[in-house]
């Protein structure tokens, strides 16, 4: 196999409320996991708690102020941090500022479908 190179434009665009969320790599390119570019705008609604019962999940803060959200409160994150968020674990990510947040999600799995 040879190695991959995308444009972060030639990627695919995922229907997340309140967000540009881009699939980067997954199962279709061979990956063992999956990778995803999200911009939370500051006009972003708000994401509902949700969980990944397949996979960790990995959010590097690429630029941009947040705040990341359990059911246990909220924690400021900013360019930089990196979050570990444990599979099963209820959560979100919405932006705290007046520029766009900028996330690399990594996720465990190759094909991850399943949001809870």
């Amino acid at each position: 196999m040879d190695a991959i190179i995308k444009a972060l434009k030639d990627t695919k665009l995922l229907d997340l409320p309140g967000r540009d969320s881009r699939q980067i790599l997954s199962s279709n390119d061979g990956a063992s996991l999956t990778v995803r570019h999200v911009t939370i705008p500051t006009s972003g609604e708000k994401r509902e708690f949700h969980f990944h019962a397949d996979s960790n999940e990995y959010i590097h803060v690429l630029s941009g102020i947040g705040a990341f959200t359990t059911e246990k409160g909220s924690k400021p994150v900013s360019a930089g941090d990196t979050i570990f968020v444990p599979k099963g674990l209820k959560h979100f990510t919405a932006n705290e500022s007046e520029k766009d947040l900028v996330l690399l999600c990594i996720f465990e799995t190759a094909d991850l479908v399943a949001h809870g």
